[in-house]
C-alpha cells in the first residue's frame, strides 16, 4: 500500500535529522526532494527502461511496458520513502508520571529494508528498549520510527544506530538499547549463498537490569 504524500516536516523529524547529522549517522543524499513525486517517478521509470533494454528485453514485451512504472512507484512511495523527512511519523510525547518510570520494550518488530550495495532486500526483527527520562511516546510510534529508517537504502549497522538515536532524541532517554536480527538477500541469493542471520546491537548506558530487559525472553 502506498504511503501518504509528504507533509511539512514536523518538529520531531527536524530534531532527529539534526542529531543524526551531528553524529555522522545521516545518509549523505539529499533529504528534501528536488523534484515533484510525479517527476521522480517518470525519471526512475525512464532509467529502468534503459536497464531492461540493456538486458535485451523487447520494447513490446509486457515486462518492458509495465515493470519500470511498478518499480518506480515501489521505490518512491514505499521502499525508499524514508529518504524524505516529510514522511517522518508524528510522535506525540507525554510527560512521565512521577513515580512511574519503568523501562519500556517492544520485541520482534518485523521490518524489510534494502541493502545499499546491491539494492536487494534484507529482512528481520527489531527489539528496542529504553528507560524514559522526561517523556514517553506511544508504543505504536516506535515501530513507525523503525520502519521509517528501514525504508531507505541501508546498511544494517547504520540502521541500528539511526533508530536508537532517533528514539533518544525524541524521548530524551539516556538508557536505551536496540538489537536487530536480519537475513540478507545479497548474501543468500548471490556470492557465497549463505542463509546465516546477522545480529547487530547498539547500547547506550544500559544497566544490568536494562540489558536483561532488552535481551531476556
Amino acid at each position: 500500500m502506498a504511503r501518504k504524500k509528504s507533509n511539512k516536516t514536523n518538529k520531531s523529524a527536524i530534531k532527529v535529522a539534526r542529531r543524526l547529522l551531528e553524529r555522522g549517522l545521516e545518509h549523505t543524499c539529499r533529504h528534501t526532494p528536488l523534484h515533484t513525486t510525479r517527476s521522480r517517478l517518470c525519471r526512475i521509470e525512464w532509467h529502468l527502461r534503459k536497464v531492461l533494454e540493456t538486458l535485451g528485453y523487447n520494447k513490446g514485451d509486457e515486462v518492458y511496458q509495465r515493470t519500470p512504472k511498478r518499480v518506480a512507484k515501489a521505490y518512491i512511495l514505499e521502499l525508499f520513502s524514508g529518504l524524505d523527512y516529510g514522511r517522518f511519523p508524528r510522535c506525540s510525547k507525554f510527560p512521565i508520571i512521577i513515580g512511574i518510570n519503568t523501562r519500556r520494550r517492544i520485541r520482534d518488530i518485523p521490518f524489510t529494508s534494502m541493502c545499499e550495495h546491491h539494492l536487494l532486500p534484507f529482512t528481520g526483527t527489531i527489539t528496542i528498549g529504553y528507560k524514559p527520562r522526561k517523556y514517553v511516546i506511544g508504543l505504536s510510534k516506535i515501530p513507525r520510527v523503525a520502519q521509517f529508517f528501514a525504508c531507505r537504502p541501508q546498511m544494517q549497522e547504520r540502521l541500528t544506530c539511526q533508530i536508537l538515536e532517533a528514539l533518544r532524541a525524541i524521548t530524551h532517554s539516556k538508557e536505551a538499547g536496540i538489537k536487530i536480527d536480519a537475513q540478507h538477500t545479497c548474501v543468500c541469493a548471490r556470492g557465497i549463498k549463505s542463509d546465516n542471520v546477522t545480529t547487530t546491537y547498539q547500547l547506550k548506558h544500559l544497566s544490568p537490569n536494562g540489558l536483561a530487559m532488552l535481551f531476556d525472553k
